[in-house]
């Protein structure tokens, strides 16, 4: 006898077994509740995969808004130091004139 036509004689017998022993409409509500349990996984996945990146999207707009912000306060100060310097060293260009 051909071993690939055994093999597939023993699947045969082993499904009309199981159909049999647990009974046809049990297996397919089985499969049922796997394919649910499947598909909520899946949506429970994604939906704390899009938790992971809102966070991460507002931790960079936090970072971009404050690196923004150091900027302007870098500017502000640097403007500052700039104009105190120049008033400073007008005065004691002054003194000296």
């Amino acid at each position: 006898m051909d071993p690939s036509l055994s093999y597939v004689k023993a699947q045969r017998c082993a499904e009309k077994f199981a159909k049999k022993l647990l009974g046809e409409s049990e297996i397919e509500g089985v499969l049922r509740r796997l394919d649910r349990l499947t598909q909520e996984e899946g949506r429970t996945t994604m939906a704390q995969t899009l938790e992971v990146v809102y966070g991460l999207v507002n931790n960079i707009k936090v970072v971009i808004n404050g690196t923004q912000m150091s900027q302007l306060v870098i500017d502000v100060q640097m403007r500052s130091y700039l104009d105190r310097w120049q008033s400073i060293s007008g005065r004691h260009l002054e003194g000296f004139g």
